[in-house]
C-alpha cells in the first residue's frame, strides 16, 4: 500500500478528518485547516511528505461525501 493510500484510509476513519474533507475542496485546503489546530501529519505520514500523489489526494478531498 502506497503512503497517499495509506494516509486516503486514516482520513476515512477519523471522525474529525471526515469532517474537514467535507468542509474542504482540496488537499491543500485540508492539511491548512488542520494545521491551524496543530496537525501536521496523519499514520505517522507527514503531510508534506514528498512522495505523496497529490493528485489523488486532491481527488480523493473534492469527491469526499462522508
Amino acid at each position: 500500500m502506497t503512503v497517499t493510500n495509506t494516509l486516503i484510509n486514516r482520513i476515512k476513519e477519523v471522525d474529525n478528518f471526515q469532517n474537514m474533507a467535507c468542509y474542504c475542496s482540496n488537499w491543500k485546503e485540508f492539511t491548512e485547516e488542520l494545521s491551524e489546530w496543530g496537525v501536521y501529519s496523519a499514520a505517522k505520514i507527514d503531510f508534506d511528505d514528498d512522495t505523496l500523489d497529490i493528485n489523488l489526494l486532491d481527488q480523493f478531498i473534492n469527491n469526499w461525501e462522508g
